[in-house]
């Protein structure tokens, strides 16, 4: 629009000023319409102060041929109706000020309607609720909750129970176990001597680490017992007794809160294969694990996804574990297995009766020549001023010691068991190296054993070992776990020359045994395993791996959780039809305030259009 000048729209009004006072000054006023045509346009109108609005309002419609419409109403800049029987002067209106034509009622709607507020209150509920129905149907559900497992690995000397946990949908249909509690018990529940005593000795420990799986959890929580070569060894002699502390044990367990999976006794193969698993796992060497990095034995050992055999000394048997080409997988030695999507075939060889405290047993055993004589005996792993005495039981009415002349003999004297027998030490380490290369040899043993150290069948691959458990113990005492084939012997050698005197304030337990176990242990690493001068680096002794203990229970689980359902993923707060209707309502309030806003800037166009013409 543009301002247009009318002199006619004067005559009325100057006659009026001049009938009231001829010295009121003459003042004009532009009035723009708000009205649609023939009321819209802008003009500026000649008056004086005392003329009234609804004068102003008469001139406009006279100028435009139009009758006076009482609807009509002035407003000035500041948007506030104009009375129409008051004159100019009394609501304000000065000269060249700019007033607006608009019909009262759409005046009043354009008047109270705060177009920007509403916008604001919109856009704050929509965009705000659109935000928070989105948080939480995106936030909330979609977690993998945790799985939990109990494994009881029941040794010869303690059982030791060890909770795990893992994500419950698995990486490749593996768990990436990890363990988040233990709790061990003394004594071999082969040792127990009332059956039904066994299961209950367990349970304050196993409602200890119950209280570290969430209560939802609990009923679902698979438990394993898995006994190892104590129970073998009692199985040999007394199997009544064997099933009959696993059946109690088993009536005991159901009745906790876990999900009793398997009570039984475990082969020694098996035992090899876990620990492989367990060595393998902390150590990040299976091809598909998922790792940031790998982790090396020590620093400078080299860094690859070739896994490491696992050398395992208990106190009843010991392992030798490696892996080996798919194409020697026929040996019934050889367990296959699927890990993390990968598979691996696995050599394991166990050796019951030759762990430590069997092998010592047997090697006593050796020594006494003529038990119903000769009671005193020279040892010569023994160290020269220290005397061992044992009784006719702990030498002849043992699964390991076991033979038929043994059996014979107690037959024929009973009163055998009751006597005692006593080893002089003698610090001889030629004549301990020859008894215990005796004791190992397979001839030799099978002349008079059922159970022998027969080398493995397949070669030994030239991969790293880690040996732990027994072998590791030897190994640290000798402080020999860094050292040389050569320095671990010199130091083996220099021990057993000592007296007893010499070494009897030594802080470590058992000290009295170590000269056997140390050529015990020398003996089955290079003659019955193979290892050499060149070879021997191969093997890293130690017994934790990222401050986590070897052993077979961890490889267990981890073989277990193969056999396990998947979880799935927690379902959202808001589920999808109810997620799909309010976003739909929350945008359809947000597109509302969008609207708000462009009649709040069409109402803010107006406005600043009057303002420029009249500056």
């Amino acid at each position: 629009m543009t301002f247009r000048t009318d002199t006619s729209s004067r005559a009325p009004l100057l006659e009026e000023m001049s009938l009231r006072s001829p010295e009121i000054q003459e003042m004009k006023v532009v009035v723009e319409s708000w009205l649609c045509f023939p009321a819209d346009g802008i003009m500026e109108i000649s008056t004086h102060p005392n003329a009234t609005v609804d004068s102003i309002i008469s001139s406009f419609c006279a100028h435009k041929g139009m009758p006076h419409d009482p609807s009509f109403a002035l407003f000035n800049t500041s948007n506030k109706c104009l009375k129409n029987n008051k004159s100019l002067a009394k609501q304000g209106v000065t000269d060249g000020k700019s007033l607006f034509l608009a019909n009262k009622t759409n005046a009043d709607e354009h008047k109270f309607i705060n177009w920007c507020l509403l916008a604001f209150i919109a856009m704050v509920v929509g965009g705000g609720g659109l935000l928070t129905v989105s948080l939480v149907y995106s936030l909330t559900g979609g977690e993998i909750p945790f799985d939990f497992g109990v494994v009881l690995d029941a040794g010869s000397t303690h059982t030791q129970i060890t909770v795990y946990k893992w994500e419950g949908d698995k990486y490749q249909g593996t768990g990436q176990v990890k363990q988040i509690a233990s709790c061990k018990i003394e004594g071999g529940i082969a040792s127990e001597t009332d059956p039904k005593e066994v299961g209950p000795s367990l349970m304050p420990c196993l409602s200890n680490v119950s209280q570290l799986i969430p209560e939802d959890k609990l009923t679902g929580t698979p438990l394993y017992l898995g006994a190892t070569a104590g129970m073998r060894l009692l199985n040999l002699s007394n199997t009544l007794l064997t099933e009959a502390i696993l059946l109690l044990t088993k009536c005991t367990l159901v009745q906790s809160v876990f999900s009793v999976k398997t009570v039984q006794i475990i082969s020694g193969h098996d035992e090899g294969v876990f620990a492989w698993i367990t060595a393998n796992f902390f150590l990040w060497r299976f091809v598909s694990q998922p790792s940031h990095e790998e982790v090396s034995l020590e620093e400078d050992s080299y860094l690859s996804r070739t896994t490491v055999g696992t050398l395992d000394l208990g106190g009843a048997s010991t392992q030798i574990s490696y892996e080996i080409f798919k194409g020697d997988s026929e040996n019934r030695s050889v367990s296959a297995l699927k890990l993390y999507g990968h598979n691996y075939y696995v050599f394991s060889k166990s050796y019951l009766c030759f762990g430590i405290n069997e092998a010592l047993r047997r090697f006593y055993f050796l020594l006494v020549k003529d038990p119903l004589k000769i009671t005193t005996i020279d040892n010569p792993c023994g160290l020269n001023g220290y005397n061992q005495t044992y009784s006719g039981i702990y030498l002849f009415d043992q699964p390991c010691t076991w033979t038929e002349h043994s059996a014979e003999l107690v037959r024929l004297n009973p009163n055998v068991l009751k006597q005692n027998y006593t080893f002089v030490g003698q610090s001889n380490k030629t004549d301990c190296s020859v008894s215990i290369k005796k004791l190992i040899d397979v001839e030799t043993c099978n002349n008079t054993f059922k159970e022998c150290f027969k080398a493995p069948e397949k070669p030994l691959p030239s991969t790293q070992f880690i040996g732990f458990s027994g072998f590791f113990y030897t190994l640290n005492f000798f402080n020999a776990t860094n050292s040389s084939l050569e320095d671990f012997k010199q130091n083996v050698d220099a021990f057993c020359e000592k007296p007893w005197k010499k070494v009897k304030d030594l802080k470590s337990k058992n000290l009295e045994e170590y000269c056997f176990e140390g050529h015990f242990v020398h003996h089955i690493l290079t003659t019955s395993y193979g290892f050499n001068s060149t070879t021997w680096s191969n093997i890293i002794f130690a017994n934790k791996v990222r401050k986590m203990d070897l052993g077979w229970s961890l490889g267990y689980m981890i073989n277990a959780t193969n056999a396990l359902p998947a979880e799935q993923p927690t379902l959202p707060v808001l589920n999808l039809p109810a997620f799909v209707i309010l976003l739909i309502l929350t945008s359809m309030i947000l597109l509302t305030s969008v609207v708000f806003w462009f009649l709040f800037l069409r109402q803010k166009r107006v406005d600043n259009a009057l303002y420029i013409r009249m500056s």
